[in-house]
């Protein structure tokens, strides 16, 4: 009876083995590590003019060819530096969009994987201030047309 329980609990522990063994990942290498967004330029929820400038950074192991960002249908056109460890995103806002919350989403590829990743800004109304030239003649005409004392 010895030799069978024995025998059992050999034969268990080898099937346990075995069908751990059977649930190995792929290697590190293998893996994939999806791009990675961080410091957003202006910060999220700021408020901004339109056309105002953006930067961002991207993590190291993203295609720099892939790296993209829109907002509200508009590509943004990006300039990307490499700072070895990470790369810096700039563009421009759209001048076209103004008075309104955008999204800026941003989109970049390793060899596999595709990060993505955002954020919210507020965008003020296009400044309509009138030119000079125009307050001063109304200021001069209104100081004529009073009686004087």
């Amino acid at each position: 009876m010895t030799i069978s329980k024995q025998l059992i609990s050999i034969v268990s522990l080898l099937l346990f083995s075995s069908l751990t063994l059977a649930y190995s990942t792929k290697s590190d290498d293998d893996a994939c590590k999806k791009p990675k967004f961080r410091t957003f330029e202006p910060e999220y929820l700021s408020e901004v003019e339109p056309g105002s400038k953006i930067s961002f950074h991207v993590s190291h192991n993203a295609d720099p060819t892939t790296i993209k960002a829109e907002t509200r249908g508009y590509p943004i056109k990006l300039e990307i530096v490499d700072k070895n460890a990470f790369f810096i995103a700039t563009g421009n806002l759209p001048a076209e969009l103004e008075d309104q919350y955008a999204r800026i989403s941003l989109k970049a590829r390793d060899k596999e994987c595709l990060g993505q990743g955002g954020w919210l800004l507020k965008i003020k109304p296009a400044s309509t201030t009138p030119a000079p030239d125009q307050t001063d003649d109304s200021n001069e005409q209104n100081n004529q047309d009073q009686p004087s004392q």
